[in-house]
C-alpha cells in the first residue's frame, strides 16, 4: 500500500475534526443531564441521546473512513497488481508471438534446405549415373578397341606363322631334295641350313616335330598321308616325309610319317613329298587369295592343321631333339637307305 492511499486515515491532523466534534457532543450530553430535571423529560432525553449518538458516531467514523480508504487502497494496490500482469502477460504473448514468427521463418529456411538438399542429391545423383554411363561407354569402347585389336594381332600371328611354316617346309623339301642327290657335301650343307633355320624358328616359339625311323607310330603327333587308311597295332614308323611343329607348346600340326608296311607297299619319298608340296602350295595360294582381313587370318590356322595342346613343354616334342647331333645321324640313315 502506497502513502498517498494511507493518508486519509494514518495522519493525526485527520483525527482532529473528529475528537472536537466527539468532545462537544459529550460535553453538551453532560451539561444537558446535569441541567435537566428528574425525572428528565422527552425533549432532554432526546437531545441528550441524539448528543450521545453524534459524539459516538464522530468517535467512531474517523476508523469507518480509514477502514474505507484502507479497502480501496487495497483495490487500487490489486488493480494495480493486476495490471502489471496483465502488462507482463501481454510481453509474454508478443514474446511468443514473436518466437512463433521465428519459428515459423526457422521452419521455412529449413524447408527451403531440405528441398535444396534434395535438388543437390537427385542432381549428385543423376551426375553419378551419367558418369557410370559414359564410363560403360568408354569401357566399351576399350574394350571393343582392343578385341579388335588382339584379333588383328591373332590375324597376323597366324599370317607370320603360316609362312614360316611353309618356309621351313620348302627347307626341308630341299634338304630332302639334297639327300635324293646323294651328295654328301650338299647334304651337309642343306643339313646346316635347315638346323640354322629351326634355330631361328625356335627363338620364337616354333619348334620342329619330328619323327625318327624305327620309332613307334604315335597318333598324338604323327600323321599318315592318308588319314583313312588304317593304322595297325604298335606300327613302326619307318620315314618322315614332313615334319611337325608346335607353337609355344601348343601342336599346330603332327609330323607326316611313312609306315614300315607303307614303304613296302611302294610308297616313294619322292612321290609323298611332292604330293604334300603341293597340296601346302595349294593352300597357301588360296589363302592369298582369300579377301578380307577375317578369312584372310582364319586361313592359315585352317591348313595348320590345329590340335590340341599336349602341355607345357617348351622343347621339342620328339623323342630326338632338332639339334645337329640329331640330323647328322638321322642324314646318314637317310644316305643309306638312298644308296640301297
Amino acid at each position: 500500500m502506497s502513502d498517498d492511499a494511507r493518508v486519509p486515515a494514518s495522519r493525526w491532523w485527520f483525527l482532529v475534526p473528529f475528537v472536537l466534534g466527539d468532545l462537544v457532543m459529550l460535553t453538551a450530553a453532560t451539561l444537558i443531564y446535569m441541567r435537566a430535571g428528574r425525572p428528565m423529560n422527552v425533549v432532554e432525553t432526546t437531545t441528550f441521546s441524539a448528543c450521545v449518538c453524534c459524539g459516538a458516531l464522530l468517535g467512531v467514523w474517523p476508523f469507518v473512513l480509514r477502514n474505507k480508504a484502507a479497502l480501496k487502497a487495497y483495490e487500487i494496490n490489486e488493480l494495480s497488481t493486476t495490471l502489471s500482469q496483465i502488462q507482463r502477460s501481454e510481453e509474454v504473448a508478443q514474446c511468443i508471438a514473436n518466437a512463433t514468427g521465428q519459428w515459423h521463418a526457422v521452419h521455412e529456411q529449413a524447408a527451403a534446405t531440405l528441398a535444396a538438399a534434395r535438388e543437390i542429391a537427385e542432381s549428385m545423383a543423376n551426375t553419378q549415373k551419367e558418369f557410370r554411363a559414359l564410363f560403360d561407354r568408354a569401357a566399351d569402347t576399350d574394350r571393343n578397341n582392343l578385341r579388335l585389336e588382339v584379333n588383328k594381332l591373332r590375324r597376323a600371328e597366324a599370317d607370320w606363322l603360316h609362312v614360316l611354316v611353309r618356309i621351313m617346309d620348302h627347307v626341308y623339301a630341299l634338304y630332302a631334295a639334297g639327300v635324293r642327290s646323294g651328295q654328301r657335301a650338299l647334304i651337309e650343307q642343306f643339313a646346316n641350313f635347315q638346323n640354322a633355320c629351326r634355330d631361328a624358328a625356335r627363338r620364337v616359339g616354333l619348334v620342329p616335330v619330328l619323327a625318327a625311323p624305327g620309332e613307334t607310330f604315335n597318333p598324338e603327333i604323327h600323321q599318315l598321308m592318308n588319314p583313312n587308311d588304317p593304322v595297325p597295332a604298335n606300327a613302326i614308323v619307318s620315314e618322315m616325309l614332313a615334319t611337325g611343329y608346335a607353337y609355344q607348346g601348343q601342336l599346330i600340326r603332327r609330323a607326316l610319317v611313312v609306315l614300315q608296311a607303307a614303304q613296302a607297299a611302294g610308297v616313294t619319298r619322292t612321290d609323298v613329298i611332292e604330293s604334300f608340296s603341293s597340296s601346302a602350295a595349294t593352300g597357301g595360294q588360296t589363302s592369298e587369295a582369300a579377301p578380307g582381313g577375317t578369312d584372310a587370318g582364319n586361313a592359315p590356322q585352317e591348313s595348320l592343321e590345329k590340335e590340341t595342346p599336349l602341355g607345357d613343354q617348351q622343347g621339342t616334342i620328339t623323342s630326338f631333339p632338332p639339334t645337329q647331333d640329331s640330323d647328322a645321324p638321322q642324314t646318314d640313315k637317310e644316305n643309306q637307305q638312298e644308296n640301297q
